[in-house]
């Protein structure tokens, strides 16, 4: 599989109106002007909802909240705290990137680099490039970015997972499966789609009663504690019989 620049005006147009007519567009304007010499995507949701809506009638009146970022250093090294300095609520999170709560939608968006990306972090001989950026999208559904100055989206077997209604992981993240099993079941749940083969071997593998424990701890650190009697419920029925969902 590789990565696919995609052009299609209809798809193109959809992830650039969703982002432009957002009502958080005025806020994420302000960051984006603190980073006009680099090259900046979107990527995760502010990419992969408008494609959906495009796709399909019943995700029509869905609203993005998750405008994540991330910005090219392959060229020029990027010192956060000297573009986001003076913007208010900006923290850093557990990975060394800006997070900005944006207090008056309560939204927070995300921004890395492309030098955070898994295969780089996993020593991968690789490229610095957009390219290895998706490539390294652990699940298939989130494996997608859009350029948001050359307009162009680039898709790691996203969109093949969006026509199928699948979520599935491209690859396993070995000692932190206790956050992947929880993350696919969680996006199966909020996009309605069935979990793919390779997700449905890593839970009936590494899934086991001593997991719960680890899994708690996740979703209690991700504010999700609330989900975690259907999580687990899930993994429970996938483990005894491999239901996809």
């Amino acid at each position: 599989m590789k990565v696919e620049k995609i052009t299609e005006p209809r798809f193109v147009n959809a992830v650039r109106k969703n982002f432009e007519d957002s009502m958080f567009y005025p806020s994420l304007r302000l960051v984006l002007s603190r980073f006009k010499e680099f090259s900046v995507f979107l990527w995760g949701g502010a990419v992969r909802e408008p494609i959906l809506k495009e796709m399909y009638p019943e995700y029509k009146e869905r609203e993005t909240y998750d405008f994540d970022l991330m910005v090219d250093d392959s060229i020029n090294k990027v010192v956060f705290n000297d573009h986001l300095k003076d913007i208010k609520s900006v923290v850093i999170n557990r990975y060394g990137h800006p997070k900005w709560k944006i207090k008056k939608y309560l939204v927070e968006v995300d921004i890395g680099l492309f030098s955070d990306a898994n295969r780089i972090r996993n020593g991968d001989d690789v490229p610095l490039c957009i390219e290895t950026v998706v490539e390294g999208a652990d699940i298939n559904t989130s494996a997608v970015a859009y350029d948001i100055k050359n307009r162009v989206l680039y898709s790691y077997g996203a969109f093949e997972a969006y026509k199928e209604k699948e979520v599935d992981i491209n690859y396993p993240q070995g000692n932190d499966c206790h956050a992947q099993m929880p993350r696919v079941v969680l996006h199966a749940e909020k996009l309605n789609f069935s979990l793919g083969k390779r997700a449905v071997d890593l839970i009936r593998e590494k899934y086991t009663s001593e997991s719960k424990r680890e899994i708690r701890n996740k979703m209690m650190y991700w504010q999700k504690q609330s989900k975690y009697d259907f999580v687990i419920s899930r993994l429970d029925t996938i483990k005894k019989n491999g239901n996809m969902m």
